[in-house]
Order: C-alpha cells, then structure tokens, then sequence
C-alpha cells in the first residue's frame, strides 16, 4: 500500500474508532443522556465496562476532560478485558500510536476486535500488519476485508464519511480485484467531508493515480486540506511549492507539519538543514529534526541520525551511538544508504531533490 494511503487509512481508523466508542453504548433509555465525566468515572471505578470504554475515549480524544493517552490506556485495557471489542480496537491503536508495548501486544487487542467482525479493529490490524510485519510472526494477516464492504458500504451510502473513506480503501487495498472505479466515487464522496481523503483525492489528481492528471486541482484540495489543519496535507503540499520553486512558503507548511509531529515532515526538515539548497546548511538542526523523527520510529531518520554521529555532523562524533541507530533503521528493513526517497510519493528520488520545475 501507498505509505501516504495508509496514513489516510490511520485517520479513518481513529474515526472509526471513536465512532465505535460511540456506537458501543447500549440503546436505553438511561444511554440516552450522556454520563458526565465524573459519572463515568464513578462507574468505571465499580466495574462497568461500557463506563470504561466511554471514559477511555473520552481521554483519548480530549472531550471533556485533558487529553491523556495514559489514562485513556488504562481505562480502555479494563474494558477491552471485558470483551468490548471498541475499547479493544481503540486500545490496539494507542499502542501503536505510542509504541508503549510490543507490537505483539497491539495486535493482540486488534485480532480480538476483528476476530468479532469490529471494522475499527480489522482496519487498525491491517495498519498495524503494514507498520510491523514482525509483530506478526507466523501467523500475518490476511490481507482482505470483503467481510467489512457490505456495512461499510451500507453506512457509506447513508453519508458516514469515514466509511465512505473505508469503503474506496476496501475496493482499491482490500479486495484480491481491485475496483479502481468504485474506489475512486466514494473517495470523492468523502472528501466532501473528511479532510484526509481530501488529501488523498488531491494526491491521485496530482500524480495522475487512477485519475486524468490534473495538477491544480490536485494541489487546490491538498492546499485547502493543509488550510483547514491536515498536518498530512500541510507536509505534501510543503514538498510541492519546494518543488515548484516557492521555498519560503514551502518551508513554512513543511515545518507547520514536523511541529505537529509528523515524522516525515521531521525527517524533511533534517534533510533540508543538512543539504542547505532551501534553507541555510545547520547541522545541529538538522539532526534536532532526524531525533525528532527517529525517536517515532522512522527508519530513514535513524539512518540519517546515525550517519550524524558516524561523521560528527551536528552531534559529537560517537560511534557506538552510530551503530545503535544504523541497527534500529536495520531492523525496519531499510538499506544501509539507500537512496533518499519520499515516503509521501512513492519516487525513487525524493522530490525535494530532483531538478525544480516538477
């Protein structure tokens, strides 16, 4: 899968999921108004699970309360015990968001929520199949989600936009055909309100992916998804105006994207400090911004940490410390100095660093 599709696919799972949370909750009466977060949490501290998962997510997503994935964790494990297969699902993704536990560990909880047909769980397991293959060990995941289209598509068609998103990703990544045609309909149905699939929409215009090529358009949506706060969106659209010769506001997008975490952005910073073409050659910079990405797991951001240390290009000259990060990159597959490639467009050569008129 496209790594870009799969983190528009993460968004749809944490939709899903809080989705899920919501959906979870008996119809009654009682359900019908919602428990403040002192009644959750009076609740969850005597054992009910539905509490549980309701507090969890209320921690999760900050409402109500300060957002606090550790507590959020803590509540969604109880409920997950309880067999609630949404605090299983959401449990699942905070490991993997926070790679507090193993990956084993994840999965566990997200082949729970699958196992009993939740989509958010088959969706967070197949993200986590394609971040971490040997989280699997021998028993991988089957790489097809047939059994999730009929709902998927059901609710798609009542104008859920995340299932409308699930539903084009089924089509094109999850079926052993894929169907180009009805992947790209409800991809365009929901970017008319998921601002991730509108990112995802501009991306195939752009790039003339199953779609006529059509560049400003493709920038247009991508642009208004970076507006209305895509981190994703802002660090594409940072790595096309760099491309088309409009550094400074391509800098500013790109370093709006790495403040917010996103790892690939981070890792884009490094390499533009360290290559000095857009912005002014700083090699402790530039290896602030690989920390900053290879601490997250980025494997090409280990390896470019790790050629610091070997060189002493920002960071004191160590090799030991060298050798750890070249081992972290190692285990996640890369190559020892492969070339530099995007993983937002699938290139071989990173945009940022091919001829500029692109």
């Amino acid at each position: 899968m496209n790594p870009f599709v799969r983190y528009t696919a993460a968004t749809i799972a944490a939709c899903l999921l809080l989705a899920g949370c919501e959906k979870s909750r008996p119809e009654t009466a009682e359900a019908e108004s919602p428990r403040s977060i002192e009644q959750l949490r009076l609740a969850a501290e005597q054992g009910d699970a539905q509490a549980q998962n309701d507090l969890g997510a209320a921690y999760y997503d900050g409402t109500g309360v300060d957002q606090d994935i550790a507590e959020a964790v803590k509540w969604l494990r109880s409920a997950a015990e309880q067999e609630i297969p949404s605090a299983q699902s959401l449990l699942a993704w905070s490991y993997f968001e926070t790679n507090a536990v193993s990956g084993l560990e994840a999965v566990k909880w997200a082949r729970k929520a699958a196992d009993r047909k939740d989509p958010s769980g088959a969706v967070v397991l197949e993200l986590l199949y394609l971040n971490d293959l040997s989280a699997f060990d021998s028993d991988p995941v089957v790489m097809d989600f047939r059994h999730l289209l009929p709902r998927a598509e059901r609710e798609a068609r009542q104008g859920n936009p995340a299932m409308q998103a699930l539903t084009a990703l089924i089509y094109h990544y999850g079926t052993p055909k894929p169907n180009t045609r009805k992947a790209v309909k409800w991809i365009k149905r929901a970017a008319e309100q998921l601002v991730e699939a509108r990112v995802l929409l501009g991306h195939l215009y752009y790039l003339g992916e199953e779609v006529r090529q059509n560049k400003e358009e493709g920038l247009r949506l991508i642009r208004e998804a970076a507006e209305q706060g895509s981190c994703y969106g802002q660090c594409i659209l940072g790595v096309i105006l760099l491309a088309r010769e409009k550094d400074g506001e391509g800098i500013k997008w790109l370093r709006l994207a790495a403040e917010q975490g996103v790892e690939e952005a981070q890792f884009l910073m490094g390499a533009l400090y360290s290559d000095g073409r857009y912005i002014p050659q700083d090699y402790p910079e530039a290896a602030r911004w690989y920390r900053l990405a290879a601490e997250q797991g980025y494997a090409e951001a280990q390896q470019s940490l790790g050629h610091a240390y070997l060189e002493g290009q920002g960071v004191p000259k160590d090799e030991e410390e060298a050798a750890r990060w070249f081992m972290k990159a190692t285990l996640q597959g890369h190559e020892p100095d492969s070339p530099f490639k995007t993983c937002l467009f699938s290139h071989q050569t990173a945009l940022l660093f091919k001829p500029k008129g692109f």
